[in-house]
């Protein structure tokens, strides 16, 4: 795909879709070798990211299907299906990976009525039977022809409609979406629906096999309204439940010592019955695994949930030597069909260990098997247990073998975690509430405390969530954007010259830019501007101000010398001598005055750097500077000595700081003292330059940054101290 003309092609279909509102992804259209990028998942038991294998076999990363993109550094990106992409980085995205000379494609991403019926050539006999199949379903219903139809590389085809139900009809009894479809009722898998849970890969992508191609060009970007996808011919394929496996035979009964509880109740507990809630839940066709809608419409989690918690009661039962009635395989069966998940359970299988799956809490399990089995002549209490009875009805509850063990405190804690993240209405709270206080024995107001803890974890979970998430969009943003060099900067012989004079020292290109950026804004003529958007009139002076955050020893001061201070050695020079000859003849002129009101106005030394200064001095040396139509820059070896010394003679009580923050924008000023007069000035043009260490900058903008000080200074860490750009909040 290293022809210009494909990318091109992406880029206006990104523009014309998103004109559209349709919501769109980078993928990558090709599968990576796994040992380059191989899939990775993580160790729940170690904490690590562990490559995921299928029968001792690497599985890759990219797919040639998933959302993906290319970082500028040549690197690979997986990216969430559920995360709308704005045109800008779409746009960016698709530079990248032609300056890379790599292959990109787009996607979809289907969603509120937008969905994607695509018909699969695997779930025909041959191409040309899902042509007939498709090409008859236009004949029926001709308001296809008028809606965007792809062709897949393979054969399949895309159809794109919007639903007016929103897919209402499609939507399970325990939650979720129906996937499949067939194009007449009852009849045999086409394909799947894609409203939601998966992004649809669109015309123009190429992939290894070929392109994506719009079967009808003149409704490319048109999307036909239907009330629901039956009104289409399109119906969810709803298997039905398994019929139940013959009975096994009957075991040997054992010996009565090992059967018989002390109360003489015998019983072999059901493994259907050991199972938790949960899986018992999927089994009666509900979505109880995960902690919001988006969990309960991915099948794939649900059926790992389920196949957990089974596969570690089989594992228990068989470790201990315990009897048990059912068949775990059966179960299995049952939970594929309940989710309908046929087309995915061999592989969500394959990425579970058996033998892995370990009960949570063993010995609760095994109380709680000798309940089911029919030893109830002991019973755990609640969190006074051991320490005696507090009345007789306690007593006599913790006797009573017609119920089941109380829960425990951290069963409680589970059963409130999902009520509180299934957001129950606080009436429903109440009601749950009631129930823990009989099931658990556990006082009130100990559970009230417990919800409340639970509470507070949800909303804390919920702000790392969005909080992460927004650092994974500007992490994405940031990789996805093309790198600042001094190339792409400067003209070549600047950019050669300056990567010649710090090429042996540890600088990052953005950090010598920014350096050298700063140290020529105090040179540039007074009134240069640079317009930010010509129809609202966004004018800014070209002035700087830059922090380089080092720790110390990372030689930030070897880059002041260099880039900053080096280049102004002659100019200052010149600018001294002028100095001391206005100095002069305004001494010469001063020989004849008999009073000091008839000697001339004393001449105003100019800077072009300045390291100290009070407020009412620089408002002078601005007017002054006003004059001549000439720049400033204040130059600090350490920022926060600037910033220290601010209203030093006033005991604190100056404007220093507002001065600075009024000096960024370059604005007039006017000052009316009876001592000092008129001091005004209609325009300036001021610049700082400073280094500061990143535990300085911490303790400066722990309490936030109200007045926006630290807005202004585009924070350039050098590359030992990445860390403090994140801490700072500032991008350069």
């Amino acid at each position: 795909m290293s022809e210009p003309s494909a990318y091109h092609l992406l880029r206006e279909e990104v523009r014309r879709l998103s004109f559209q509102g349709i919501q769109l992804q980078t993928i990558i259209p090709v599968e990576l070798p796994a040992e380059l990028c191989p899939r990775r998942r993580k160790n729940q038991a170690t904490g690590e990211w562990e490559p995921v294998l299928r029968n001792g076999v690497l599985q890759p990363a990219i797919t040639g299907k998933n959302p993906s993109f290319w970082r500028a550094d040549g690197e690979p990106q997986l990216i969430s299906h559920a995360r709308p992409v704005q045109l800008e980085v779409l746009l960016e995205r698709i530079a990248i990976a032609e300056r890379l000379g790599k292959e990109i494609g787009l996607a979809v991403i289907p969603g509120g009525d937008l969905t994607s019926i695509d018909f699969d050539t695997k779930h025909y006999g041959s191409v040309q039977e899902l042509e007939q199949d498709w090409m008859a379903l236009v004949d029926r219903h001709p308001v296809l022809t008028g809606t965007r139809m792809e062709r897949t590389p393979s054969g399949g085809v895309h159809v794109y409609v919007r639903v007016r139900d929103r897919m209402a009809s499609w939507k399970r009894p325990g939650g979720g979406l129906h996937c499949n479809f067939t194009t007449e009722q009852n009849g045999p898998h086409r394909g799947e629906v894609l409203a939601g849970t998966r992004v649809s890969v669109c015309a123009p992508t190429r992939n290894g096999k070929g392109p994506y191609e719009l079967i009808n060009p003149e409704a490319a970007y048109c999307f036909a309204e239907v009330p629901d996808l039956a009104s289409i011919g399109i119906y969810p394929e709803v298997k039905a439940a398994p019929e139940p496996a013959a009975p096994l035979p009957p075991l040997p009964p054992p010996p009565v010592s090992e059967r018989r509880a002390p109360t003489g109740v015998s019983t072999i507990p059901q493994l259907a019955d050991l199972i938790g809630s949960k899986a018992q839940d999927v089994l009666a066709g509900g979505r109880p695994y995960g902690g919001d809608a988006s969990a309960a419409a991915d099948r794939s989690l649900q059926l790992t949930g389920f196949v957990k918690e089974l596969w570690s009661w089989h594992n228990l039962l068989l470790e201990q030597g315990l009897r048990f009635e059912g068949d775990p395989d059966q179960l299995l069966a049952q939970a594929i069909a309940s989710l309908d998940i046929g087309d995915k359970a061999e592989r969500v299988l394959a990425s579970i260990i058996r033998a892995d799956c370990r009960h949570r809490d063993p010995d609760r399990a095994q109380r709680h098997y000798a309940w089911l089995a029919g030893d109830r002549s002991r019973r755990r209490g609640g969190r006074g247990e051991g320490q005696g009875t507090g009345s007789g009805t306690s007593a006599d509850a913790s006797s009573d073998p017609s119920k089941p063990p109380p829960l425990s405190r951290e069963e409680c804690r589970d059963r409130l975690r999902e009520a509180v993240a299934a957001h129950q209405s606080p009436t429903e709270l109440e009601l749950l509430l009631g129930e823990l206080v009989d099931a658990a024995e556990l006082h009130p107001q100990e559970l009230r405390q417990l919800l409340a803890a639970v509470r507070l974890e949800e909303e804390q979970r919920e702000v790392l969530l969005q909080e992460a998430s927004a650092l994974e969009e500007d992490l994405a943003r940031h990789q996805a954007r093309a790198p600042i060099t001094l190339d792409r900067l400067f003209p070549l012989p600047l950019a050669d010259a300056l990567r010649r004079i710090t090429e042996y020292l540890p600088y990052c290109d953005h950090v010598v830019a920014t350096a050298y950026l700063a140290g020529i804004s105090g040179l540039v003529k007074l009134g240069t501007t640079i317009c930010g958007n010509p129809y609202t009139d966004f004018v800014t002076p070209a002035n700087l101000y830059v922090a380089t955050v080092g720790r110390s020893g990372q030689k930030k001061t070897p880059l002041e010398k260099l880039l900053v201070r080096r280049p102004l050695h002659e100019l200052n020079r010149e600018m001294a001598a002028a100095n001391s000859r206005a100095m002069e003849a305004w001494r010469e002129q001063c020989k004849g005055c008999k009073t000091k009101d008839e000697r001339p106005p004393k001449p105003v030394a100019i800077y072009l750097q300045i390291q100290d200064y009070t407020g009412e001095a620089f408002v002078q040396q601005l007017q002054e500077l006003d004059k001549r139509g000439l720049s400033v820059l204040v130059l600090r070896d350490e920022l926060s000595g600037l910033f220290g010394s601010m209203n030093a003679y006033r005991s604190g009580r100056g404007s220093d700081e507002q001065q600075l923050l009024e000096l960024f924008d370059g604005q007039a000023y006017t000052s009316l003292r009876v001592s000092a007069g008129d001091r005004s000035y209609d325009r300036c043009q001021v610049s700082i330059y400073g280094a500061i260490q990143p535990g300085v900058l911490r303790e400066l903008i722990k309490g936030g940054d109200p007045s926006g000080k630290w807005a202004r200074f585009p924070g350039c860490p050098t590359h030992l101290s990445r860390e403090i750009h994140a801490t700072a909040s500032c991008g350069v």
